[in-house]
């Protein structure tokens, strides 16, 4: 019986702030051990039930050491990042059963903290990878995650490509997709027979596997993106063969595929097509083998499509009908700059500064190629036209410079090395301004 004179009421601790939840999960973790249920009985607490902000918690039919094991993996960590939910572990005992046999162990439980849809992702992403901990392969999706799941195919034999030696490739991809990415285990009945009839038709036994990809809806189409440059650049032409990647387009956030110019994917590195799309058109855009990864909303999509059919229709003659709201035009510019290298990267680097995407085209009604146009497009060129001068203004210093470089016939090596030893003198002069400016200024201050 409990004395009460040794009985008194606990302190009470104010806590603000956004991740208020997270913290007080924290703190009441840190009794757990002293005193089994304090986690537990966060989930009868009336005041963690809200919508907004509460606590969910369930059994996991897991072992305690796998418990022990995912709390010390990098995934746990990478669910919470994903979700947005707190997660913590504590073990429920288990009342007897029937009386004259003993009691059970201890049951692991997890507490899932957030907002209603964090909390209930956070519980579904532990689930999952606890349960592949379990059986120690692959797991299958649960129905509860079917409609908040992405689920993408992709050769077999590059499952061990993206989840990479110790799991390196996949920890990487999640973390800069801010996503869960969980390779799902195979099932005969599940495959699509259409997609094997193609396969089959083009002599092909290729063995496809999904992944799951969790996380928000603009996270999944990012690593989707991703993870399908990774397959393409291995297995060219593999998205072209997906039925189920070919009609997903959707209204809302969804990805897409188009195919690029092959001169434009041997100039890649140097151009960086990828980073001028994804900062013109706000799209994620991802290229590999001559093709373009495209994930965002339907209007940003379809922007990015009209830019890429300019840049590849630029390559051989004009594009008519460019909308003027959002380009930037100079005219006569010599061919021959165009297939400098160190022009290419300079102007890439100066598109990937002012979000937009830069490529060249023949003049109107030209038919002997004797001058091209330098081309600017994107949304913040409509947004704020009045950039548009200084972004010509640059575009011309470089053209300057790149038609200097090629009466000298410099390598790419000798243009870059003779346009750093200009912008240090430049910055020197700067310097020795702004000291002589400064000293002067001192000295009829002293007078």
């Amino acid at each position: 019986e409990m004395v009460l004179s040794r009985v008194r009421r606990a302190r009470s601790i104010a806590i603000f702030g956004p991740r208020r939840l997270a913290a007080a999960m924290k703190i009441v973790a840190a009794f757990e051990e002293e005193s089994t249920g304090a986690l537990g009985a966060l989930h009868d607490n009336p005041y963690f039930q809200g919508q907004r902000l509460g606590v969910i918690s369930e059994e996991l039919p897991v072992k305690a050491d796998v418990v022990q094991r995912l709390e010390k993996s990098p995934f746990l960590k990478q669910i919470m990042l994903a979700t947005g939910s707190s997660i913590r572990f504590f073990m429920k005992p288990a009342g007897t059963a029937e009386a004259g046999k003993s009691r059970k162990r201890s049951v692991p439980c997890v507490l899932a903290g957030g907002s209603l849809q964090e909390r209930w992702r956070g519980l579904q992403g532990v689930k999952i990878i606890a349960l592949g901990m379990e059986e120690k392969r692959h797991p299958t999706l649960p129905p509860a995650l079917l409609g908040d799941a992405r689920r993408v195919s992709i050769p077999t034999d590059m499952v061990s490509v993206v989840v990479g030696k110790r799991m390196e490739s996949l920890l990487e991809l999640m973390k800069s997709t801010n996503t869960v990415i969980v390779p799902l285990r195979e099932k005969a009945e599940e495959k699509d027979m259409l997609f094997e009839m193609i396969l089959e038709d083009t002599g092909s036994e290729q063995k496809t596997s999904e992944i799951a990809i969790l996380g928000e809806p603009s996270a999944q189409a990012l690593a989707e993106v991703k993870v399908r440059s990774i397959v393409e650049k291995h297995h060219p032409g593999f998205a072209e063969k997906d039925v189920n990647f070919n009609n997903q387009a959707a209204a809302g956030f969804g990805v897409e595929t188009m195919l690029l110019e092959s001169e434009l994917e041997l100039i890649e590195s140097r151009i960086e097509l990828a980073k001028q799309l994804t900062g013109a058109t706000g799209c994620s855009v991802e290229i590999a083998a001559s093709r373009a990864f495209i994930a965002g909303m339907k209007t940003a999509r379809a922007l990015c499509q009209e830019y890429i059919c300019w840049v590849n229709n630029g390559l051989q003659s004009h594009v008519p009908g460019l909308k003027r709201q959002d380009t930037a035009i100079r005219c006569k510019v010599d061919p021959e700059l165009m297939d400098l290298p160190w022009l290419q990267q300079q102007l890439a680097r100066l598109a990937i500064e002012t979000s937009s995407v830069a490529f060249w085209d023949m003049e109107e009604g030209d038919t002997s190629s004797a001058s091209r146009r330098l081309i600017f497009a994107g949304t913040v060129i409509a947004v704020r036209p009045g950039v548009v001068a200084g972004l010509l203004a640059k575009a011309d210093a470089l053209i300057s410079k790149a038609e200097e470089y090629k009466e000298k016939k410099l390598s790419f090596e000798e243009c870059c090395e003779a346009d750093k030893a200009a912008r240090k003198e430049q910055a020197e002069e700067v310097k020795g301004l702004f000291t002589n400016r400064f000293q002067e200024a001192w000295w009829e201050d002293r007078n």
